[in-house]
């Protein structure tokens, strides 16, 4: 009996040790900083960019460096891209031709962390600030109007896209590969269905909360075979949102390559959102 006692006394330690190491390693697993104090920029790109270095608020000696691509015919009409957790992917920058093709100004923004941005590592609170850096710069430096400012955000950068959007005024939300919440995420890995994560979480991304407080046209797109964010994360955001609203699932569509399967996703989100907002382009 007493070795029985003793074993369970010693899974019991040992659950509360996995839970206190998550509780603390929790940044570690969802963030994936990448300080790249050179121009990671493709040099195929081909198009005209500014850099701009902008002072963080909650430092002096902190900046967060962004990319400015102005477009030819904008008319003002500027989008804000944020992006997920282990920084600009390829496909982002496929994005970000497709959008400047269609001649919206475009501010890529790296968080604290990331690309050339001051090498801290982020947190939720760190990240959200520094988006609303790159809201103030367009608003106070470039003259945008929040009536014509569209932010979009891939993935981790959605649920930041969703936290500035209850903060600030803006036209619409474009919602790339993102999820309902990090706890929601968290538990779709059955191992960890286990664990207490609604306690243990502090870096709660929670989008599910946010969402439906919004009235602004929402546009979601997500790939079918994502295996890094289920589309049915999509789907329950789609969900809860106030129209006007939409959703696109795209066929054999993973995490970082929707728009290669499918160049027309983006135009389309685009387009839908214009629309709505009577916006011509």
């Amino acid at each position: 009996m007493l070795l029985f006692a003793e074993f369970g006394l010693s899974l019991g330690l040992l659950y509360l040790g996995i839970c206190l190491l998550l509780f603390v390693v929790q940044r570690r697993i969802i963030f994936e900083p990448q300080f790249q104090p050179e121009n990671p920029i493709p040099d195929d790109l081909a198009i005209a960019y500014e850099t701009k270095r902008l002072a963080t608020g909650s430092s002096d000696t902190e900046d967060v460096v962004s990319w400015w691509f102005p477009g030819e015919h904008s008319n003002g009409k500027t989008i804000l891209f944020l992006h997920g957790n282990s920084g600009y992917e390829d496909c982002n920058f496929e994005t970000l031709k497709l959008l400047n093709q269609l001649g919206f100004n475009v501010l890529m923004l790296n968080y604290r962390g990331y690309g050339a941005s001051t090498p801290v590592f982020p947190n939720e609170a760190r990240v959200y600030e520094d988006a609303a850096v790159g809201y103030h710069f367009l608003l106070q430096q470039k003259q945008v109007e929040p009536k014509n400012l569209l932010i979009y955000g891939h993935s981790l950068g959605g649920a930041i896209a969703t936290e500035l959007a209850t903060r600030y005024d803006c036209a619409g939300l474009f919602l790339e590969s993102t999820f309902a919440s990090m706890v929601e995420m968290s538990i779709t890995k059955a191992y960890m269905q286990v664990f207490p994560i609604n306690w243990i979480l502090n870096q709660r991304f929670d989008s599910r909360r946010k969402l439906p407080l919004l009235n602004i046209p929402i546009f979601l797109c997500h790939g079918t075979v994502d295996d890094t964010v289920p589309s049915f994360m999509s789907e329950r955001l789609m969900a809860i949102a106030n129209e006007p609203k939409r959703l696109e699932l795209i066929e054999g569509a993973g995490h970082h390559d929707l728009i290669c399967v499918d160049t027309n996703t983006v135009s389309t989100g685009i387009q839908w959102l214009c629309q709505q907002l009577q916006w011509q382009i």
